[in-house]
């Protein structure tokens, strides 16, 4: 295979860098493109991907079957998070290697890619490997956490339209007007008439389980009731009460 040249390996860089960096691609299928990318990249014979969280990995890709039972360990380590970086194993008897990029995306949760050399590789060509990979690893890391980052926000919007879904405009004229509740209270309320606890308010709203508890306090003080069961009647007239979780 003839080497190269500056402009072409500049063109291979430019085109996974901008795999990596695609916001387009959807979540189910983007680690896998990366993979892909960065496998051509690097001249790789096949590849998977890894997605690690504190109960363990997730694996996916062709050559996802290197990765199962206890040759995992090879490429992974005996710790079920690996660390992040740049990883090459070379097989000392066959010359074969593996490479495995890790990045973290949250605490306890990252991506790897695993590449893998299906032949012999020389030292110069791990060495271009790996230089490679040094200049994709941070796309790869802002890329991953840019959408973790998205992924928690959505997570927090179907939070607030499950809250809303809870209350009905003619509820939260009322609530505000009427029994003078802010839109941090509406939101609780919301979540309260869902039968939400408030370690489960605490966890939708991104607050504390204390301040989760002061919110429900606040609630029932305003609408003029003792207990969660009672807050469908307050809110409006014709709703009918639910069950209803006491903490």
């Amino acid at each position: 295979m003839p080497t190269p040249t500056f402009e072409q390996r500049a063109a291979e860089i430019a085109a996974a860098m901008k795999v990596l960096a695609n916001a387009t691609i959807t979540e189910a299928h983007w680690p896998m493109a990366c993979a892909d990318a960065v496998c051509a990249l690097v001249r790789a014979d096949n590849s998977a991907t890894a997605r690690h969280t504190p109960d363990g990995a997730h694996v996916d890709g062709r050559a996802a079957h290197r990765l199962l039972g206890v040759r995992g360990t090879t490429y992974f380590g005996v710790d079920p998070l690996p660390p992040s970086g740049i990883w090459l194993r070379v097989d000392d008897r066959t010359g074969k290697s593996a490479v495995r990029v890790t990045v973290y995306t949250d605490p306890g949760h990252a991506l790897s890619l695993l590449l893998f050399f299906d032949r012999a590789t020389t030292t110069e060509e791990r060495i271009g490997a790996r230089m490679l990979l040094e200049i994709v690893e941070p796309v790869l890391a802002s890329s991953a956490t840019f959408r973790a980052q998205l992924a928690r926000r959505s997570i927090k919007r179907d939070a607030r339209g499950a809250t809303s879904s809870a209350l009905g405009a003619e509820d939260v004229t009322r609530l505000r007007d009427r029994y003078g509740l802010t839109s941090r209270e509406i939101e609780v309320t919301g979540l309260l008439l869902r039968g939400e606890s408030n370690r489960d308010i605490a966890d939708r709203l991104s607050i504390s389980e204390h301040t989760a508890r002061h919110h429900t306090e606040n609630v029932l003080g305003k609408l003029g009731v003792r207990s969660r069961a009672a807050i469908p009647r307050a809110v409006s007239p014709l709703r009918s009460s639910g069950p209803f979780r006491t903490s």
